[in-house]
Formats: structure tokens, C-alpha cells, sequence
């Protein structure tokens, strides 16, 4: 299962968007005013990002020393398209 990597932001919400921000993650955090709240949540500006996995970054190094050894004994180039 990925997991994403955001910013968390803080903002004062109005009370009746409260529960459709608590649904996407946002947490309260206390009052801000009359009607108001201060709540904390992801940066809705941003785009999250993929963390990295931690099986690509064990498979990638393998992959990587597999292919360049298959190509050195078939005589081919390790890039793509190069001549030998």
C-alpha cells in the first residue's frame, strides 16, 4: 500500500465545513471565533507525492546490475539505441 508525503497546513474553518474537511483527514484543533474552528490537515494546494517504497528501492540496484550484466555478455551496449 502506498502512503503519500504532504505538508500539513493550518487554517480557520467555518463550522459548517468542518466535517467534510474531518472526512479528508483534517483534525480540530480548537476554537477560531464565532463560528469558526482551527483545524490542521494536508495542504490542499499541493499534490501529494508517492513515498518512495521500500521494495523498488531494494529491487531497483538489482534490476539495474541484472541488466547490465546480461547486456556485457550478449556484446550489447548498456544504452538503449547505442552503438555497440
Amino acid at each position: 500500500m502506498d502512503t503519500l508525503v504532504t505538508d500539513r497546513v493550518r487554517a480557520r474553518i467555518a463550522k459548517p465545513r468542518a466535517a467534510d474537511l474531518l472526512a479528508r483527514g483534517w483534525t480540530i484543533l480548537g476554537p477560531a471565533g464565532e463560528g469558526m474552528l482551527l483545524m490542521e490537515g494536508p495542504d490542499p494546494d499541493l499534490e501529494p507525492t508517492p513515498a518512495p517504497s521500500l521494495l523498488a528501492a531494494f529491487a531497483r540496484p538489482l534490476l539495474s546490475r541484472a541488466r547490465t550484466r546480461a547486456l556485457a555478455r550478449a556484446g550489447g551496449s548498456p544504452v538503449f539505441g547505442a552503438a555497440a
